[in-house]
């Protein structure tokens, strides 16, 4: 798996970064190629969608058969391998429904909005998880430079002052958008609320930015290391997937409303989707950043 590893790791990666180039970006040559162009670049992309996540399976199945038992690097790559597994075998079967629905009613036919709200989820979960798999098996056999414990990233090497600074913005910014969420249905007649959100959105980006940068050092450091399986291992992993998922949907809804600032309805399902994580993750890690630069 060694002389393989890696150009099918490349492979993995470059097949993330095509799916997320067409599924954030398409809305901008929509109108150039037609809604029936940008279905067919996606009826090539879900072939290779599917034989990647074959790809990732195969390789996910085959890491969680190691470990020792004694709760070690190995123990902990066997455990990151398990849960993969399952949520590949999730995204497996919900690109099978769709796409088998997708092929039976053909191009020309559009699909339900509960099929292209479970393709929105689909195309950004393949990202992670291809993205993932694939830097996996381009670092495979990198030696550890630091030890597990040290957050990295963000996290370790921001100035105390500017990790404030940061932790006091993310708090704020998530504050903002908790409150503009739950009382922009009680805002005085005449309050323009979409442009009140274009504004936000920008905000929720750099947020979004930062939250994702740390979650990123936290999990690159501890993948790292040499420590002991731990409860902090879960919370990290769960911390930067999720913020890469929140990462992806916000992208695509923001991508889109530059061209359709009256988005439709799928949108809108999204976005009461994007703004409780967004508050959730980016308010999470304001408190990490606070706590890290009064050394806590």
């Amino acid at each position: 798996m060694d002389a393989a590893g890696r150009p099918l790791g490349a492979i993995l990666v470059a097949a993330a970064i095509a799916v997320f180039a067409h599924f954030t970006f398409s809305t901008f040559y929509t109108a150039g190629l037609g809604v029936e162009g940008v279905l067919r670049v996606w009826y090539a992309l879900d072939i290779v969608m599917a034989a990647s996540l074959l790809a990732v399976l195969w390789v996910q199945l085959r890491d969680a058969r190691g470990g020792g038992g004694d709760g070690g690097p190995a123990d902990r790559r066997r455990l990151d391998a398990t849960a993969m597994a399952y949520g590949t075998v999730l995204l497996a079967l919900a690109l099978a429904w769709n796409w088998v629905d997708f092929l039976s009613k053909g191009i020309g036919t559009p699909q339900s909005e509960t099929r292209l709200l479970m393709w929105a989820f689909v195309d950004a979960g393949f990202v992670v998880v291809a993205g993932a798999a694939g830097l996996r098996l381009l670092r495979s056999g990198t030696p550890g430079e630091r030890a597990d414990g040290d957050a990295g990233g963000v996290l370790s090497v921001c100035p105390g002052l500017a990790c404030a600074g940061l932790a006091a913005a993310l708090a704020v910014i998530a504050a903002g958008v908790a409150l503009h969420t739950i009382f922009s249905a009680v805002y005085p007649d005449g309050a323009d609320i979409g442009l009140m959100w274009d504004v936000v959105n920008f905000f929720m980006a750099f947020a979004i930015a930062v939250t994702l940068a740390a979650r990123l050092g936290e999990k690159l450091s501890l993948d790292r290391g040499d420590g002991a399986l731990s409860a902090r291992h879960i919370t990290v992993n769960l911390a930067f997937y999720a913020s890469a998922m929140l990462a992806l949907m916000f992208l695509w809804n923001w991508m889109d409303n530059f061209v359709n600032p009256d988005q439709d309805q799928l949108r809108q399902y999204v976005w009461s989707f994007i703004n409780p994580v967004f508050v959730v993750l980016a308010g999470a890690t304001s408190i990490d950043l606070w706590r890290r630069c009064r050394g806590g």
